[in-house]
């Protein structure tokens, strides 16, 4: 029903009309947001005189063997449990993490994941992707800077985008600045675009080159079109796509 959809993480487009009884949206950043505080999420709402409630539970979602999510977060985002969690070669690889740069070489993007038991911080770092082999479609990585690398002569910008596509990745969109994405409203309509072109060609998952770059400049296109704030290309204009050509 009309709570049911709401509930969904991206529920609906930043362009859709809002009525003048509209007070908000629980859009995907709050969400998010609220993920951060909180395991269980509940929503109520009354209509009609009825109050109907459902509940988001993290920890049901993280053991769900169903093959569909795989939530890392805190202590268990680690470098091993990411490379396990990979072994089942999901269409869609979402990393929401800060992405800092290293102390020798400040340019080399570092991905902040979580503290081992030492206490000292789990990076992921270009060398360990590269490293790895993997089958995915799209690697999102939403950390500030994240496209950013070493240039060297010969070999281009190696960055955490290039040693993803290395790794196996079909697709890897990341950012070239600091980016605000509080309301999550750019990875909104690029989800949603993906979600309908592969309803369009009567598959239930797909994410790969080009259909990602078709989706991420269709998603671009709604916030320059959404008559806001974050019509300002600063907002959008930082994220771009690599891909491989099949």
């Amino acid at each position: 029903g009309e709570l049911e959809r709401a509930m969904r993480l991206g529920e609906c487009s930043p362009l859709d009309a809002r009525s003048t009884t509209d007070l908000g949206r629980f859009g995907l950043g709050l969400k998010t947001a609220s993920f951060s505080q909180c395991r269980r999420l509940t929503v109520a709402s009354k209509k009609g005189g009825e109050i109907h409630c459902l509940r988001w539970d993290l920890d049901i979602l993280a053991a769900s063997e169903d093959g569909g999510w795989h939530l890392l977060e805190g202590a268990a985002a680690t470098r091993v449990a990411l490379s396990k969690a990979l072994e089942s070669e999901p269409p869609v690889l979402h990393l929401a993490t800060h992405v800092v740069g290293g102390r020798r070489n400040p340019v080399q993007g570092l991905v902040a994941l979580s503290l081992l038991p030492g206490g000292e911080p789990d990076f992921l770092t270009a060398a360990d992707i590269a490293s790895w082999r993997v089958k995915v479609g799209l690697v999102v990585l939403s950390g500030c800077g994240s496209g950013l690398g070493e240039t060297l002569p010969g070999a281009g910008l190696m960055g955490l985008s290039r040693a993803w596509l290395a790794a196996g990745a079909d697709a890897v969109a990341a950012s070239l600045w600091p980016i605000a994405d509080d309301t999550g409203d750019l990875f909104l309509s690029l989800y949603r675009h993906l979600r309908e072109d592969a309803a369009s060609r009567g598959r239930e998952r797909t994410a790969g080159y080009p259909l990602a770059a078709v989706a991420l400049e269709r998603a671009q296109i709604d916030m320059l079109h959404a008559g806001s704030l974050r019509s300002l290309p600063r907002y959008w204009a930082g994220y771009f796509l690599l891909g491989k050509e099949r």
